[in-house]
């Protein structure tokens, strides 16, 4: 079907986030200066995991740019162009805009009960998927007239989970992203918009979200128009490809850096930036490596041979040297999990 002309009826949009940090909070900032522009669409609300906590997101913004600091401190060769999460009140803009801020069952947004108070009592039209991390089930999409996700590769050949940092991986000159229908199957629905962003060799994976979140951010207008006018969007062509949360993590998570080559294990790093390496039986999250000479090499555990007859030494741990990844570890274990090793991925 071809574009047909707008209708007068108010549209009323939900938006499906996993968070107020880094590329949805671009994406959301970006449709709500759409809309101020747009008299027959509204937001009626955003649908997050769980409930935003503004002193937590204060916090992991700060520890973000501690981390950028320290890295660039540590390896002078980093750069980063974004040193900032760009974080947003998400209450500030419902009070703004008048939306409500809902948090499933469990952070489930195929929940029953979920589903059934989004279609008799919010009653919207329109879904806006900005890094949903959840499939949509048929049950969900069927309350909506029309869906639309935001995937950060060019499909269909980076479909999936990571697609910056393995079109990276496969030295790509050029990523990403697309706006596509959903259906119920993951990455597969008809194209509506697709952009590149070309690649530099200096150009690390977190740089190019951000750049495509800010270009993908700028579309949202010409989104809205295929969503009102009901625009089916073309099918899919090329090469299908689909990278799962277990591709990502055979090729980060490696028992046996020994087994592979100093070049596949570079390329790696470039491209996901932290590699969970295990060493003398202990795991680390590696974010740095370097040639040693053998002359140098002492009795140590942080040091191994690559495939190749390279000796290469881990420096660091999540962008900290080894003594300060102890400490953090330490923290992490007690007050747990979702601190920096989040933020950075």
């Amino acid at each position: 079907m071809s574009e047909k002309s707008n209708s007068e009826k108010v549209h009323r949009v939900v938006i499906f986030a996993n968070g107020t940090l880094g590329v949805p909070a671009i994406l959301i900032r970006g449709y709500l200066d759409a809309i101020a522009h747009c008299s027959n669409v509204e937001i009626c609300a955003v649908c997050l995991p769980e409930r935003p906590s503004q002193l937590k997101i204060f916090v992991f913004n700060l520890l973000y740019e501690t981390t950028i600091k320290i890295r660039i401190f540590a390896e002078a060769a980093m750069k980063r162009k974004y040193k900032s999460l760009v974080p947003i009140n998400i209450y500030h803009y419902a009070r703004k805009y008048r939306f409500k801020v809902l948090v499933p069952p469990q952070g489930n947004i195929n929940d029953p009960s979920f589903i059934a108070y989004l279609r008799d009592e919010i009653r919207p039209t329109i879904a806006l998927s900005f890094y949903c991390l959840q499939k949509f089930s048929q049950e969900l999409l069927a309350i909506f007239n029309y869906t639309v996700n935001y995937h950060n590769g060019l499909l269909p050949e980076y479909g999936g989970r990571n697609a910056t940092a393995w079109s990276l991986y496969q030295g790509e000159k050029e990523t990403g992203f697309t706006f596509h229908c959903m259906t119920d199957e993951l990455d597969a629905g008809n194209i509506l918009l697709q952009e590149k962003i070309p690649v530099g060799p200096d150009d690390n994976a977190f740089d190019l979200e951000m750049e495509k979140a800010i270009t993908a951010a700028k579309c949202i207008p010409r989104i809205l128009g295929m969503a009102l006018n009901g625009y089916d969007g073309e099918p899919q062509k090329g090469r299908k490809r689909y990278y799962s949360w277990n591709d990502c993590q055979s090729i980060t998570v490696i028992q046996d850096p020994s087994s592979l080559s100093k070049n596949e294990l570079m390329n790696r790093l470039k491209a996901f930036e932290k590699l969970e390496i295990k060493l003398s039986g202990i795991w680390y999250e590696v974010t740095g490596l370097k040639d040693v000479s053998r002359e140098s090499v002492k009795a140590e555990k942080l040091i191994f041979m690559t495939s190749d007859g390279y000796l290469l030494k881990t420096i660091h741990f999540l962008y900290l040297p080894l003594i300060l990844y102890k400490a953090f570890m330490i923290i992490k274990k007690i007050f747990g999990k979702k601190l920096i090793s989040d933020v950075i991925r």
